[in-house]
C-alpha cells in the first residue's frame, strides 16, 4: 500500500479527523454491510495507543493544549465508532516522570461503555516519557485470540524517547500469525519526524497521517474511508538453500562473520535457530542484521549457539517471514589455555588461550574449588586480546586456576591449573594451536556432503615487486575437496577467483624466473586476501606459509618490556604513550588499542616502526584502524603516511569512524622509547585512561614539589581537593535503567574537602563519606581498584560496581566508576536493552588539589 503524508492546519478538527481517519481503515470492511450492534465482530479488533507524555501539554493555536484536544476527540470517537469491533485503549507517560515502563492498559479489547471510557481518559495528565516501541508490543499482546485481523492506531506528538527501535517492533508485528496494520497519527509532527516513524506503517500496510491544518484533511478522510480490506497474505516464499557464505559446521559459542546473497534491510533478522523451527528469541545468536541507511550489514556478525546440535541459519524479512534457511551443525567448542606450569608470586606472567572472545567475557585467577564468581586480584577482559594476556600472580604461594568466565560470570567456560611459588607439572600439554587444529577438523565438511558455497579469494606478490601479469595456480590439499586445480587462462597481476573452502598450495612464476609459493586456507566469511612469499628469499621469512583467510597480525612479537594496550572511555579521548615502542597518540572515546609491537622475521630482522591495531565494536561489528599492517589490500581502503608510519582504514562513509581516524592520524608520533622499562612499573593489561586533557607526561613530574615517589608511586599532596564529575557513558542499558544510572552518578560525593593521605599513599580518604565500607587494592604504581558491589541475582543476573583510581600527579587524581549489570539476553531485550544482555556505564571524575 502506497504511503502518503498529509499536511493540514487546524486544531481540534485536525486531530479529531485524523484519529477517526485512522480508525476508518479498521472499519472499512464493516461499512459494506449494516453491522449488528449487539454482536461483536470476533474476526476484527482495534487497539488505540494514546500518547500522554509531557509534550502533550504543548499549546496549539488559540492557547489550547494538545491533551485537551485529544480528550475531546477520544470522547467523540468512543460515542460514534462501530461498537461491533472490539476496542482496547492503552496510554503511556501519564503516571511517572522519566519512567519508560509507565504504560497502562486503560481498557482491554472488547465492547466499551463510551461515557465511562471517556471519563477515564479525561483524568489522564501528561508527565512522562514516550515509550512507543514497548507500547506497540503491548498492543499486539492485547489483540483478542479470536481476531483474524487487527488495527493498531498510535496517536503521538513525538518520537521514541526510550532507547528502543519502533521499526524493529513493526517488523515483528508484520510477522505475527494474524494480519496487523499499524497506523501512525503524528499529531503536530514535522515531516522529518513523521518520516522517522514511517517504517511502522510501511512494514505493516498501515497509514501515516500528519494532521496540521484543515483544508486537505477532507481528502485524508476520503482516502482512509475508501481503504480496501486487508489483502490476503502472499503465498509463503520459497526458502532459498545455500544462501549464506558459511561452512556446514560452526563451533559452539564462537563468532562468525556471515555473508549472504541478495540484499536485506537493517531491521531484518538473521541468525541461528533449532533445525526446522521458527524464529527464536533475540539473543547474541539471533537478531537484527543492523547497518546504516536502507541496506543491512553484509556480512553480518552472529555468535554460534552455546549448545551443540542441529541448527538452521535463517534470514527473516519483514512481511515475508523466513526467506532463507541453511542447515548448520554446531559442534562442541575446542577452547583452552596453553600449559602454564609455575610462576613467581606477585609477578606478572603471560599466557595464551583459544576461546570465543566475546563482550564482557573475562579471564580471572581463582583458587581451585571456588565458585565461578569468585576470583583473586588481577583479571582482564578477553575481547580484543587476540588470545594473549598478562596478569599479576597472587602474592600467596599455592595452586590456582586460570579461568575463562562467561559474560554473566556464572559459568566457567574453561580453566587451567598452575602453581604460584610451588612446583606444578601439568599433565595436559594441549596447546591453543592444537585446539585450533582440532576445531578446524571438527568444522570441515565430511566427504560426500553437498558442495559448499564458493568463496572469493585473492593472491598477490609481496610489496616491492613490479605489478606484472602472472600465471597463477592453486592446488587443493585437503582429501575431501574436489581434486581439480585452479589455473585461470589469462594472466593477472593479482590472482582472483572463487574457491571451495579449504587449504591450497598457491604458486606463480615472477619476473626473472623467480618462484612464489605458499599454503593458504580459504575460510568462508573472511577476507581471504593472501600475500604469496618468494621461495628461498627474505620475503618468505616475512610471510611464512600456512596463512588463514581470517588471520590477523600473527607473527608479531612484543618486547621484553611488555607493551600495553588501552581502552578509552573518556568523552574527550585518551592520551596514550607506550614507553617500550615510543608510540604516542590520542585514542578516541570507545576505541581500544592492542599492545604495539615490532614485526620480526624468522632471521631476527626487526621492523623500524611499530605496528598496532585500534578497534571498536558497534552493534556486534568491529571497526579497525591499522598502523603499519603487514598485509593491506588497496581495495580494503586507503592508507596515509604519518610520522609513525602508514595508517590504514577501511573504505567507509561512517562519519564517526572517519572522525576517529582523523583524530588518530593527526596525533600520531614516535616519542622516546625506553630500552629497559622499570620492572617495578607493573603495567596493567588494559588501562582505564584519563581524558586527553590530562597530562600525558604526568609521570615526569611525579617527584616534583613536596610529594615523594616510592617504587614508582606518586604521593599526592595533603590539603583541599575539588572533584569534577565527567559525563556518564551508558551502553546496552534499557532507558529506565540508564536514567537511574545518570541520576545516581557519584552524587554522594561532596564537591570540595580537606584530605590527608597516608605515606605511602592509600586512597581511603576519597571515600570517607561513602555509605559503605570500601576496600581498595593496589593494581600497579599509582593504580588502585575497589569493588563496591558484587552481587548475584540468582538465575536473573549479576550486578557489579567497581572504582578505578589513577594518580596522575601530586595535584591530580583520576577516578572511573564502572557499573555492570548482566541479565539473560531475552529479558534485557524485552526491557529495551542490548541483545547481549549486558548493561554497562562509566562515569569519570577528576580530583584537583587546590592548596
Amino acid at each position: 500500500m502506497r504511503r502518503k503524508i498529509m499536511t493540514q492546519s487546524g486544531i481540534r478538527a485536525a486531530l479529531a479527523a485524523a484519529t477517526l481517519c485512522a480508525f476508518a481503515a479498521a472499519q472499512a470492511n464493516a461499512q459494506s454491510s449494516p453491522p449488528q450492534p449487539t454482536t461483536p465482530q470476533s474476526g476484527k479488533a482495534a487497539i488505540l495507543i494514546l500518547d500522554a507524555s509531557g509534550s502533550m501539554w504543548g499549546q496549539l493555536d488559540g492557547g489550547i493544549t494538545k491533551i485537551e484536544v485529544a480528550r475531546e476527540v477520544m470522547g467523540q470517537f468512543f460515542a460514534t465508532r462501530d461498537a461491533t469491533i472490539p476496542l482496547g485503549v492503552i496510554a503511556y507517560g501519564h503516571n511517572r516522570r522519566g519512567d519508560c515502563s509507565d504504560i497502562e492498559i486503560i481498557a482491554r479489547a472488547g465492547s466499551q461503555n463510551p461515557g465511562a471510557l471517556s471519563q477515564r481518559l479525561n483524568r489522564i495528565n501528561p508527565r512522562g516519557m514516550t515509550p512507543i516501541s514497548e507500547s506497540l508490543r503491548i498492543a499486539a499482546r492485547e489483540i483478542p485470540p479470536t481476531a483474524e485481523e487487527a488495527d493498531i492506531i498510535l496517536v503521538t506528538d513525538g518520537l521514541e524517547t526510550c532507547d528502543a527501535d519502533p521499526c524493529a517492533v513493526a517488523a515483528q508485528l508484520a510477522q505475527e500469525g494474524i494480519k496487523i496494520r499499524a497506523h501512525v497519527v503524528g499529531f503536530g509532527l514535522s515531516e522529518q519526524q513523521a518520516n522517522a516513524l514511517a517504517c511502522v506503517p510501511d512494514q505493516t500496510g498501515g497509514q501515516l497521517l500528519r494532521p496540521q491544518s484543515g483544508a486537505e484533511l477532507t481528502d485524508a478522510l476520503n482516502q482512509i474511508a475508501a481503504a480496501e480490506p486487508m489483502p490476503e497474505p502472499e503465498p509463503e516464499p520459497t526458502v532459498q538453500e545455500n544462501f549464506f557464505d558459511i561452512g556446514p559446521k560452526a563451533e559452539a559459542g564462537h563468532t562468525y562473520r556471515i555473508s549472504y546473497k541478495g540484499t536485506a534491510r537493517p531491521v531484518d533478522y538473521a541468525g541461528f535457530t533449532r533445525r526446522g523451527e521458527a524464529e527464536p528469541d533475540v539473543s547474541p545468536s539471533y537478531g537484527v542484521i543492523g547497518g546504516s541507511g536502507k541496506t543491512g550489514n553484509n556480512p553480518f556478525t552472529k555468535q554460534a549457539p552455546p549448545e551443540p546440535g542441529d541448527y538452521d541459519l535463517i534470514l527473516s524479512v519483514a512481511g515475508q517471514g523466513v526467506i532463507a534457511r541453511q542447515a548448520i551443525e554446531v559442534v562442541s567448542s575446542s577452547n583452552g589455555f596453553d600449559p602454564i606450569g609455575s610462576v613467581e608470586p606477585g609477578k606478572r606472567f603471560r599466557f595464551t588461550w583459544r576461546g570465543p572472545d566475546r563482550v564482557e567475557q573475562r579471564v580471572v585467577i581463582a583458587r581451585p574449588g571456588d565458585p565461578a564468581g569468585t576470583y583473586e586480584g588481577d583479571w582482564g577482559y578477553a575481547l580484543h586480546k587476540n588470545g594473549r594476556m598478562g596478569l599479576r600472580a597472587p602474592a600467596e604461594p599455592g595452586l590456582y586456576e586460570l579461568r575463562y568466565l562467561s559474560a554473566s560470570r556464572k559459568e566457567i567456560l574453561f580453566s587451567r591449573t598452575f602453581g604460584v611459588g610451588v612446583p606444578y607439572e601439568d599433565a595436559d600439554l594441549t596447546t591453543s594451536a592444537e585446539l585450533a587444529e582440532r576445531a578446524l577438523a571438527a568444522t570441515q565438511a565430511a566427504p560426500g556432503q553437498d558442495p559448499l558455497p564458493m568463496v572469493p579469494a585473492t593472491f598477490r606478490l609481496p610489496d616491492g615487486f613490479p605489478p606484472t601479469p602472472l600465471s597463477w595456480s592453486a592446488v587443493p590439499l585437503d582429501p575431501d575437496m574436489s581434486p581439480e586445480a585452479w589455473a585461470p587462462q589469462s594472466d593477472m597481476v593479482v590472482g582472483e577467483g572463487e574457491f571451495e573452502p579449504g587449504r591450497y598450495e598457491v604458486s606463480t612464476m615472477g619476473p626473472g624466473e623467480t618462484e612464489f609459493r605458499g599454503v593458504v586456507e580459504i575460510v568462508p566469511g573472511q577476507p581471504n586476501d593472501f600475500v604469496i612469499p618468494l621461495v628461498g628469499g627474505g620475503e618468505a621469512e616475512q610471510n611464512p606459509p600456512g596463512q588463514r583467510g581470517d588471520a590477523g597480525s600473527s607473527g608479531g612479537s612484543t618486547l621484553a618490556g611488555e607493551s600495553q594496550g588501552m581502552a578509552c572511555r573518556s568523552p574527550t579521548g585518551c592520551a596514550y604513550h607506550d614507553p617500550v615502542t615510543g608510540l604516542a597518540l590520542i585514542l578516541p572515546q570507545g576505541w581500544d588499542i592492542d599492545p604495539p609491537f615490532f614485526y620480526e622475521t624468522a632471521g631476527g630482522a626487526r621492523a623500524g616502526l611499530p605496528s598496532a591495531t585500534l578497534s571498536r565494536t558497534i552493534g556486534g561489528d568491529m571497526q579497525q584502524i591499522m598502523l603499519n599492517p603487514r598485509q593491506w589490500m588497496t581495495s580494503s581502503g586507503p592508507c596515509t603516511d604519518t610520522p609513525a608510519g602508514e595508517l590504514c582504514r577501511a573504505t567507509s562513509t561512517d562519519v564517526a569512524y572517519l572522525g576517529a581516524f582523523e583524530v588518530v592520524r593527526s596525533s600520531l608520533r614516535i616519542a622516546a622509547a625506553s630500552a629497559a622499562p622499570d620492572p617495578s612499573a607493573a603495567p596493567r593489561s588494559t588501562a582505564s585512561a584519563a581524558g586527553a586533557g590530562a597530562s600525558a607526561g604526568a609521570g615526569a613530574s611525579a617527584g616534583a614539589g613536596t610529594g615523594s615517589s616510592r617504587g614508582g608511586d606518586i604521593q599526592p599532596r595533603n590539603g583541599r581537593w575539588t572533584v569534577t564529575l565527567g559525563r556518564t557513558v551508558v551502553e546496552g542499558c534499557p532507558a529506565m535503567i540508564a536514567e537511574q544510572i545518570r541520576g545516581a552518578g557519584l552524587e554522594r560525593r561532596s564537591g570540595t574537602r580537606e584530605m590527608t593521605f597516608s605515606d605511602p599513599f592509600h586512597p581511603g580518604p576519597l571515600m570517607a563519606d561513602a555509605p559503605m565500607q570500601v576496600g581498595w587494592s593496589r593494581t600497579g604504581p599509582g593504580s588502585w581498584q575497589a569493588t563496591l558491589v558484587g552481587q548475584s541475582m540468582g538465575p536473573t543476573g549479576q550486578i557489579d560496581v567497581r572504582l578505578e583510581l589513577t594518580v596522575v600527579s601530586e595535584t591530580e587524581l583520576h577516578e572511573v566508576n564502572h557499573f555492570s549489570m548482566q541479565l539473560p539476553a531475552p529479558l534485557m531485550a524485552a526491557l529495551g536493552g542490548g541483545g547481549s544482555g549486558a548493561c554497562t556505564s562509566r562515569t569519570g571524575a577528576t580530583w584537583t588539589w587546590q592548596g
